[in-house]
């Protein structure tokens, strides 16, 4: 598939809301956090074939070559630590196959590890939320907490060190339940599966059996059989090779929790 056919597969809204939401998320991205007093970046940026060190793990920032020389923000160590003890966490307590997805599977392959300019991290789950009821039993008393993240259209679970308002750094867990006359997995939620903008099933072959990998310093951790068929469905042909730095996910919380919260977003603990 080339980067062309992909992106005739997303919808023309979304085209044109990206396109128009471009300037703004890049506004966002630098001031908003340092308006609310906190970024997630560090002060230096990153540049393509820099070296650079992640709470102790030492990497190297692919060089995808071309003209263009933007600089990329790393996250604080901070960040990286609370977010391996949350994943630890889940890899030590969970009752229930998952596996990374989204931005944490992309860098997972690509950087094997944190996308250095993420801040949070992205699991899918073939659970109920009962099993993750009792998940956050077992992980409150560690002092980590499981939250619903709940808006009319969608619903995740976020889990975070402490009892906090805003709910970040997180690691968010995305439900989903198995069709066995299609041999599919969609989200319990009723969202697009894993990638709004196709149209191709999440097939269960290419998530089972589960493979393991290191990511940053943990080891085996879950990752789906066929992830880089699945990096190619969500981002494109180039996911490799293309960096796409994007507003801290601070900005998009904090939105919803000023703006939004009063009228359409529910946020409730799954045990306390």
């Amino acid at each position: 598939m080339s980067d062309e056919d992909w992106r005739a597969q997303r919808t023309r809204s979304e085209v044109v809301s990206r396109g128009r939401g471009r300037a703004l998320l890049e506004w966002a991205r630098d001031l908003v956090p340092a308006a609310l007093g906190f970024t997630p970046y560090r002060s230096r940026k990153l540049a393509p074939g820099e070296a650079y060190e992640l709470d102790g793990v030492r990497h190297v920032l692919p060089d995808p070559g071309g003209a263009s020389r933007e600089r990329f923000g790393v996250m604080k160590d901070s960040n990286a630590r609370e977010l391996k003890a949350l994943l630890r966490g889940v890899l030590e307590h969970a009752a229930f196959p998952w596996w990374l997805s989204g931005g944490s599977l992309l860098g997972l392959h690509r950087h094997q590890g944190f996308v250095p300019w993420d801040d949070d991290l992205d699991i899918h789950a073939l659970a109920s939320e009962e099993e993750l009821v009792e998940l956050a039993q077992v992980l409150a008393p560690a002092g980590a907490f499981v939250y619903r993240y709940a808006e009319p259209r969608c619903t995740l679970y976020k889990v975070v060190l402490g009892q906090r308002k805003l709910l970040y750094p997180a690691l968010d867990i995305f439900l989903f339940e198995r069709r066995d006359e299609t041999e599919t997995l969609e989200r319990r939620d009723g969202c697009p599966h894993f990638a709004p903008q196709v149209s191709q099933p999440y097939a269960c072959e290419a998530v089972f059996p589960l493979a393991r990998a290191r990511f940053e310093d943990l080891e085996g951790i879950p990752t789906p059989r066929r992830g880089r068929e699945l990096l190619e469905l969500q981002y494109g042909p180039s996911w490799e090779t293309r960096y796409a730095a994007c507003a801290p996910h601070l900005v998009t919380l904090a939105y919803r929790l000023l703006v939004k919260r009063s009228s359409t977003l529910q946020i409730t603990p799954l045990f306390s």
